[in-house]
């Protein structure tokens, strides 16, 4: 009996010790060994700095793609400074969305005194990691409109609001103000902007706006840190007191298209593009009217966005080619070549931009020396051909011509202002048969054919 307690408390005690040390095991692996390591904060001690002024079309759009992707080489914290009307809701979209998934920090800065973020512009501030607003700023009224001004239908209208709304909750900010931004049109001071949780700093200046990001934590993209606001990224923090800024300004070819996007250009172009068409199906000459009018509508096209930039750029392209090798075949005073120069100079600033922008002190004579050749190499194919190339003019009346050869005594030919002419005998004036040597005075024009009556008879070469 005795013996039967002393083995059951034993049994209890061993037991114990070997639970008690497992306990203590755990315990001190769990100490030793943490789970999951915490996530380095990555430091921005830089600054690149662009702006987005005026019309959010689709160079703004690459432009700032551009832009990210330099400061994204140098690990620099991409600071936007915006006054825009608004603009397209597609490059307002591509924008917000490479802020949204931006592995650096962005902030977005309504500047200067009396900017505005408005309609595109106040998603695209709104997508920024942190937004600033200099006094007497404002922001909102991004109700969806067609191109005419009106507002969209309903569903339209309830995209745009969801869309605003995704956005407004992952960086943390007002969702009741970004849906009335979009429903009602509603539009805020920059005052109320930070009372209400729109806007995260005031800041007047540059300056000011580096001293008051200094030491700021955000949360980017990517990485695996949950953060304040529900996002998913890792974690940065700003040191801009004395950081290097470095300017990223929009380029002069980058400029010009901007200014070929704007709705007032591309009503313009559209509208002289149409009449210089209509003016050369009535009046036919050597196509210069054809050239500009196709010329100008596919800018006006671009500029309303029914032709993206490469697309435009790549059909100015081939128009270039078209018109250099019709002035192979058929060589005049060079307008085919001209608008092929224009179309090849245009098709240039198109395609290429950002890392690989032509420039344009090497763009221009390229395409002038291009277009040289190909009027060149039209004359000499045509001599090879065995005659003389045909040009088009009509200040010649009353000059005086000799008759270099005939083909008929109803056509000859003659060489005047440098360029070479058929002729033939006006009805009315001139009853004799064309004659080489004969001298002839210009007195009308049927199409490209100079019509004569003979000045005085001469000796016969």
């Amino acid at each position: 009996m005795v013996r039967s307690r002393f083995f059951g408390l034993g049994y209890f005690l061993v037991w114990g010790m070997v639970a008690l040390s497992l306990v203590g095991l755990s315990t001190s692996v769990a100490m030793g060994f943490p789970a999951q390591a915490p996530t380095p904060e990555r430091e921005f001690r830089d600054v690149l700095v662009t702006d987005l002024h005026g019309v959010v079309t689709p160079v703004m759009e690459d432009h700032i793609a551009s832009v990210m992707r330099k400061a994204e080489r140098e690990d620099r914290i991409l600071v936007v400074e915006m006054d825009t009307p608004g603009g397209l809701d597609s490059s307002m979209r591509g924008i917000a969305r490479k802020f949204l998934n931006a592995d650096i920090p962005i902030v977005v800065h309504v500047t200067p005194r009396g900017a505005r973020a408005a309609s595109a512009g106040a998603i695209i501030a709104m997508a920024a990691h942190v937004m600033v607003m200099s006094p007497s700023t404002s922001i909102g009224a991004a109700t969806p409109i067609d191109l005419a001004g009106e507002d969209l239908e309903r569903k339209v209208i309830n995209d745009a609001m969801a869309y605003a709304e995704g956005i407004a909750r992952l960086r943390g900010r007002n969702i009741g103000f970004a849906r009335d931004a979009v429903e009602k049109g509603r539009s805020i001071t920059d005052q109320e902007a930070l009372q209400i949780g729109v806007a995260d700093l005031l800041a007047g200046d540059r300056e000011e706006l580096l001293a008051l990001l200094d030491g700021r934590k955000l949360v980017l993209s990517s990485g695996p840190t949950q953060g304040e606001d529900g996002g998913i990224g890792e974690q940065a923090i700003l040191r801009t007191r004395e950081a290097d800024v470095k300017e990223a300004k929009m380029g002069g070819l980058r400029q010009f298209l901007q200014w070929l996007a704007d709705p007032n250009v591309a009503f313009l172009f559209l509208s002289l593009g149409t009449l210089a068409i209509l003016y050369e199906v009535i009046n036919p000459g050597m196509g210069a009217g054809g050239i500009l009018g196709v010329i100008l509508l596919l800018l006006a096209f671009f500029s309303l966005s029914v032709l993206p930039v490469n697309a435009t750029g790549v059909v100015l392209l081939l128009l270039a080619l078209v018109l250099f090798i019709a002035e192979l075949f058929a060589p005049g005073v060079g307008v085919l070549g001209a608008g092929g120069t224009a179309a090849l100079i245009l098709g240039g600033a198109f395609l290429f931009r950002g890392s690989v922008a032509v420039d344009f002190l090497l763009l221009l004579p390229v395409a002038l020396l291009v277009c040289a050749g190909v009027i060149f190499a039209g004359r000499l194919a045509w001599r090879a051909r065995g005659a003389p190339p045909v040009l088009g003019a009509d200040t010649l009346l009353g000059a005086r011509s000799i008759i270099q050869r005939c083909d008929s005594p109803s056509q000859g030919w003659i060489f005047l202002n440098g360029a070479w002419w058929m002729v033939s005998p006006d009805p009315e004036k001139m009853e004799e048969e064309l004659e080489k040597g004969q001298e002839v005075e210009v007195v009308g024009r049927d199409g490209l054919t100079l019509l004569v009556r003979f000045a005085r008879k001469s000796v016969h070469d």
